[in-house]
């Protein structure tokens, strides 16, 4: 209740961790949660000391608390707080506390049936029925994946761009911030039946960014670059936000730093060597437009990169199959 400044009481990290520590000791796993959060995100006066977390995680886990089960896996997921990177360690605290009832185990549970990873096949039904679980139970994270796997028309779903934005929405009334930002790219487009509102989904995008999204912050730097949404053409602010996003490890937003460094664009210096590095973090993400400027570089030999017609058209098909316009102009070209 401190901490979110509920029930008339002010909002006090401080006192948070106060209180979580007490229920701790006492050994409630609730509490060892809490205070894991605290010190995972440095809170209340805490440090922030991922070992600490983690080991506030594993006393939760052990004491059988869902949320704790949950946040240690996200923990293997990602290799911190001395813990290796292991997915396999991940899907197996997931499914305990989605086994328990935990919704947003459920969600990334299904984000591992979706990647095909920690052991786990490769399976959009799979991931679609913890998705639904997950929306059902209420978990604003299952409610956007589940957008994701209409808009894609994925895992036995039909492509349904109005069933997407309504699970879009309902994931951004439920506070998730990649909800916030899908739903954004439905205004911007006129999809789901909405309004083509390019200024809606510049509020949508900043809502998103404003509490560490990184697809929001990527589509508001293309937003501020093209001058969008009733936002100044500022390619200083372009810049700003693709590298914010790039530096949380959104691809779109590494793809295009890579184009600012590429053109020196938005007090960027030209470098053609820092565009290669980040269209190859992009294309290693999947990103179609840094699998296509990473062909280019390569087709030109630049950024430090030899020159490679192989490489290059390897490159360009791959951005190409994703749908990217300059792969597919690319290999025309070359065709001829």
């Amino acid at each position: 209740m401190y901490l979110e400044g509920l029930g008339g009481l002010p909002v006090d990290a401080a006192q948070a961790v106060i209180w979580f520590r007490k229920g701790a000791v006492a050994g409630n796993g609730r509490g060892m949660n809490g205070l894991g959060l605290m010190y995972e995100y440095g809170s209340g006066g805490l440090p922030k000391d991922d070992a600490q977390a983690v080991a506030w995680y594993r006393r939760a886990a052990d004491a059988g608390d869902v949320r704790g089960m949950g946040n240690l896996g996200l923990m293997y997921e990602y290799g911190r707080g001395g813990l290796p990177k292991d997915d396999a360690q991940a899907v197996g605290w997931y499914r305990r506390a989605a086994d328990a009832g935990y919704a947003t185990g459920m969600a990334y549970l299904g984000l591992m049936y979706e990647s095909g990873r920690g052991g786990l096949p490769k399976d959009d039904a799979q991931a679609v029925d913890w998705y639904r679980k997950a929306a059902d139970a209420g978990d604003a994270t299952g409610m956007a994946y589940l957008g994701l796997m209409y808009e894609y028309g994925r895992g036995g779903l039909p492509k349904d761009d109005a069933q997407a934005a309504d699970w879009y929405r309902r994931a951004a009334d439920g506070g998730y911030a990649t909800g916030m930002a899908y739903l954004g790219v439905m205004y911007e487009s006129g999809r789901g039946g909405l309004p083509k509102d390019e200024a809606r989904a510049v509020d949508w995008y900043r809502k998103a960014a404003d509490v560490g999204d990184a697809t929001g912050m990527a589509y508001l730097g293309l937003m501020y670059e093209y001058g969008k949404g009733g936002l100044p053409k500022d390619e200083a602010q372009a810049a700003y936000w693709y590298g914010k996003a790039a530096d949380a490890g959104d691809a779109t937003g590494m793809a295009y730093l890579g184009v600012m460094y590429a053109n020196g664009k938005g007090g960027l210096p030209k470098d053609e060597a820092q565009a290669a590095t980040w269209f190859r973090k992009a294309a290693d993400g999947s990103n179609p437009t840094g699998m296509a400027y990473l062909g280019w570089m390569y087709e030109n030999g630049l950024g430090g990169l030899p020159r490679d017609a192989t490489q290059a058209v390897s490159w360009y098909q791959k951005g190409a199959a994703l749908g990217n316009a300059y792969a597919q102009e690319q290999l025309k070209r070359l065709q001829h």
